[in-house]
């Protein structure tokens, strides 16, 4: 009997390929692609639109350090805006910050919110807990008509192919940068960096970012579930510096970040640098 498997393709001859188990969800919504799969080595495993979101296995890795990185720099933040968040995972690393007021979380596809929370555990504790604030609409959409301010806004949308192609519009990022504070910082996903050769990858995220903030950078991490293992991030501040001015606090709970990882994890391989220099 043939195994089943999920595959993503990284290029035309790469893919990363993991055996499954069982088939929970697949399903086409309005807006994408949705398949839960069950893995004996990474867990429960989540895919959009055919490529690898998170696994129960090293999930934690991506979810910490899209949080604690920004959560970390220069000041306490009271307002948070996640664009992309309904999965839950970001959710649950922001309810370790007790001062932390309001968390916003915006999703176009009531869909994804719907089987995370009835699939993963923790993520309906997450959402639906007092602080946070749902909304199943359309990113763009969301700031245009917002009129409030945020510490942070993290935007952890799926690749920039089809519903999530107007969140990388220069339009978008304007509002992102007239949202925020005065203090206020704004991190986005910036992709695999073995595997950055189309038109959107961790070189253009990081130019993209440095046209509306003083102050921006570029890290990594090694996450096992994505193609090539290493995914990076680029956070833009208006005032801080997130590779040096590290608040005291260590969040409880964390298997992936510390301390002394959220400075080291700037410091980048060489052909990172090249390519985000020329």
């Amino acid at each position: 009997m043939a195994k089943k498997q999920v595959i993503e393709n990284a290029a035309d001859d790469v893919a990363l390929s993991i055996d499954i188990t069982e088939e929970i969800i697949n399903e086409d919504t309005p807006y994408q692609h949705i398949l839960i799969a069950n893995s004996k080595s990474y867990g429960k495993l989540l895919l959009l639109d055919h490529l690898f979101m998170c696994s129960e296995k090293d999930g934690y890795i991506g979810s910490e350090m899209i949080t604690h990185i920004s959560m970390n720099t220069g000041f306490a933040k009271k307002q948070v805006l996640v664009i992309g968040g309904g999965d839950g995972r970001t959710v649950g690393e922001l309810l370790k910050y007790k001062d932390l007021e309001s968390i916003d979380v915006i999703d176009i596809d009531e869909k994804v919110v719907e089987y995370m929370k009835k699939y993963f555990p923790k993520v309906k504790e997450n959402l639906e807990n007092p602080k946070v604030h749902l909304h199943i609409t359309d990113g763009l959409k969301y700031m245009r008509e917002n009129k409030g301010k945020y510490d942070v806004i993290f935007m952890t949308s799926t690749d920039p192919i089809g519903v999530s192609l107007p969140l990388f519009t220069d339009e978008f990022y304007d509002l992102c940068e007239e949202s925020l504070t005065k203090n206020g910082i704004f991190l986005t996903d910036a992709y695999m960096p073995y595997y950055a050769d189309g038109p959107i990858n961790y070189a253009t995220m990081y130019k993209k970012v440095k046209e509306h903030f003083k102050i921006t950078k570029l890290y990594t991490a090694t996450v096992p579930i994505f193609p090539g293992g290493l995914f990076s991030w680029v956070v833009g501040s208006k005032k801080y510096d997130p590779e040096n001015d590290i608040l005291p606090f260590n969040p409880p709970g964390c298997k992936y970040y510390n301390r002394q990882l959220h400075h080291s994890c700037f410091t980048l391989p060489q052909f990172m640098l090249d390519k985000i220099n020329t």
